[in-house]
């Protein structure tokens, strides 16, 4: 693993090297690639040192998808791209190259060398049935605790609130 001192990305978001940042807020940056596939090629950087696309938070995302959009938008009405392809490579197997997530946006021109892609197999529709089974079972645990933690916090903040009040209450009384 490769610490955030020694991450290139993280290099860029601190300005230690040389990038061609046409975005950035609090949250991430947008810098040209100076790899690009294809002219005008944007890689959407969070500012924080996430490795992986499960590690950012919601917010971080959001943003960074919704630049995506934008990015998207200018390269196909200011430079002619023709589409583009929104792309997260998560895990070496997937072509991470560098440990710090990233989204691209690759314009398409119809000249360049880019494939994305992959062989079609037909699927078992038992193994598919499992497999929505599952994913349902997973994300149902996943709503379930979102939900208890939320109605924790709900009871949490009412219990707050009865202490504050007591406490004004008590307040006036002695005054």
């Amino acid at each position: 693993m490769v610490s955030d001192m020694e991450c290139i990305f993280c290099k860029i978001v601190k300005s230690e090297i040389q990038s061609f940042k046409i975005y950035e807020d609090e949250k991430i940056i947008g810098v040209l690639d100076i790899m690009p596939a294809a002219k005008g090629q944007v890689l959407i950087i969070p500012k924080e040192h996430y490795e992986n696309f499960y590690e950012v938070p919601d917010d971080v995302i959001l943003k960074m998808f919704s630049l995506a959009k934008v990015i998207g938008k200018i390269l196909i009405e200011s430079f002619g791209a023709k589409g583009f392809h929104v792309v997260v490579n998560n895990g070496q197997i997937a072509g991470q190259t560098q440990p710090h997530i990233c989204v691209f946006v690759v314009p398409r021109y119809g000249n360049e060398q880019v494939v994305v892609g992959w062989q079609k197999n037909q699927a078992n529709p038992n193994e598919l049935e499992e497999i929505k089974e599952k994913f349902i079972k997973e994300m149902s645990l996943g709503k379930v605790k979102q939900e208890k933690k939320k109605e924790t916090e709900k009871k949490e903040t009412e219990e707050l609130l009865k202490i504050i009040y007591m406490a004004d209450v008590v307040k006036r009384r002695q005054k």
